[in-house]
């Protein structure tokens, strides 16, 4: 099990190194900084405010499907067209209501029609999620990483030709941007409802109300744990646009520091689209699951080190090199989102262990405390600290999800990461970080990336060596028995 993880899981990381780092660090950041603060910050402000609502247009059912599909692959031929006819239905519901809202927010004429994009964009993107968690439980790794990237390489050649190749003498307008990610969510669609119509060898059927009763009986826990958890994702755009003076472009300021944390949430996400539909196969099984959620934990932080050290000593160098309207707030907010990459990467791994265990209560109950917490904290901290005041609500939310989930699935699953494997994800960290402490003032900037980076690459090169090691002694004893 571990083992075709590792080779679903490079492939995966691999493929999206190519793509997503150039589209969020080269692409997108080059449109906040032509279309300006002001401009970027409405249109982020507006896409979260799209995942306000999201429970209407998935209701657990993404999740639902993809764990379903996973125990027993039939369940795709026999339930995919009710399925899809009931997403459909509650599109329209999440259309209307997500419009609706947006009337009473007090938004400009140019702010609501950009927002009927980003809700039609919304729905196209939850639909690809659909169909992806299909391929995904059929245990398809390789097609669905394929189509994973799709959306982002579309909207790299549109976005690039209309910033770079001169195509327009227009300036770039932040509307393109929303075009371009209809046009790409489109495409996608259809390449997923291809193949998944091609393994389901069935279209859309209207459901029964016995079936939808069934279903969301069913799927309902999903769609309040998702709801939470996309909450304390995305509401401090919303927030900071609706509480502080000119919202707008702290907006903007706030999306230059959540960029780079943005970047390492989407390969966290990778692990989890790999890791939820494995985990429901082996638990439905009856298998144990903790060396997998150990082999998993291990490799993710090793990126630690890394982010940990841009926190404490290249914030500020690295928006100012990213950006050209600076704001001394976005470094500080770099700093305390990439510090909460810790807790988020645990409550990831140890949620999905959750999740996948059918242990749904207890992450209802959790998501919903951290939910709240983050709201309460963005009410007291944005007028205070403004950005910043985001930010640590965010370490907050995060922090107490990811205790929550680490003792729950501890106890019910027997995945508390072992002592020693504890000592070796710490001790790297804690010694390279009171090295560049102690010489960072003879070090230049350039200098310090460097030693991240390279002990980074060490222990990820000594974690394969070790991994592969570990598989060719498996595979021996395997073959033996």
């Amino acid at each position: 099990m571990r083992k075709k993880f590792l080779i679903n899981i490079v492939f995966l990381i691999g493929l999206n190194l190519l793509i997503k780092p150039f589209w969020i660090l080269r692409v997108d950041l080059e449109i906040q900084n032509d279309v300006g603060n002001a401009a970027y910050g409405l249109f982020f402000a507006l896409f979260n405010f799209t995942f306000l609502f999201q429970i209407l247009l998935d209701l657990g059912i993404t999740n639902y499907n993809n764990q379903s599909v996973a125990k027993n692959q039939s369940f795709l031929a026999d339930n995919f067209s009710r399925l899809g006819a009931l997403k459909l239905g509650l599109a329209i519901i999440y259309l209307a209501v997500t419009l609706l809202a947006s009337s009473f927010m007090g938004y400009s004429e140019q702010a609501i029609a950009l927002l009927y994009f980003l809700t039609i964009n919304q729905f196209l993107l939850s639909f690809v999620l659909f169909l992806r968690s299909s391929i995904s439980g059929l245990q398809i790794f390789w097609l669905d990483s394929l189509i994973s990237v799709l959306d982002r390489l579309i909207l790299i050649i549109i976005c690039s030709a209309l910033l770079w190749w001169n195509i327009t003498d227009s300036k770039f307008q932040i509307e393109w941007l929303v075009y371009a990610q209809c046009f790409a969510y489109s495409i996608t669609l259809l390449t997923c409802l291809l193949v998944v119509i091609l393994k389901a060898k069935s279209f859309f059927k209207i459901p029964s109300i016995e079936f939808i009763k069934s279903t969301f009986h069913k799927s309902i826990p999903f769609a309040i744990i998702i709801f939470f958890m996309t909450m304390y994702f995305r509401l401090d755009a919303v927030m900071i646009e609706r509480l502080l003076p000119r919202g707008e472009y702290f907006s903007g300021v706030y999306a230059q520091g959540y960029r780079f944390f943005d970047l390492l949430n989407n390969f966290v996400y990778l692990f989890t689209a790999i890791l939820f539909p494995l985990l429901s196969k082996e638990m439905s099984k009856g298998n144990k699951v903790n060396q997998l959620v150990t082999f998993t934990i291990s490799l993710l932080s090793i990126p630690f080190i890394t982010s940990l050290g841009i926190a404490l000593f290249l914030a500020p160098y690295l928006i100012e090199v990213s950006y050209d309207d600076v704001q001394p707030e976005s470094a500080k907010v770099l700093s305390i989102l990439l510090i909460t990459f810790i807790p988020m990467v645990v409550s990831t791994i140890y949620g999905t262990v959750l999740t996948a265990g059918g242990k749904l209560k207890e992450m209802m109950v959790w998501s919903g405390v951290s939910f709240v917490s983050n709201i309460l904290l963005n009410f007291i901290l944005i007028p205070i600290y403004g950005v910043i005041g985001a930010a640590i609500a965010s370490f907050v939310a995060q922090s107490i999800m990811a205790t929550s989930c680490y003792i729950l699935a501890g106890i019910k699953f027997g995945s508390f990461i072992p002592v020693k494997v504890l000592v070796f994800m710490i001790l790297p960290i804690i010694l390279v970080l009171a090295i560049l402490y102690i010489y960072s003032g003879s070090m230049n900037n350039i200098q310090i990336f460097g030693v991240l980076l390279l002990t980074s690459t060490l222990l990820f090169t000594g974690f394969m060596a070790r991994s592969y090691n570990e598989f060719k002694l498996l595979t021996k004893n395997n073959t033996r028995n």
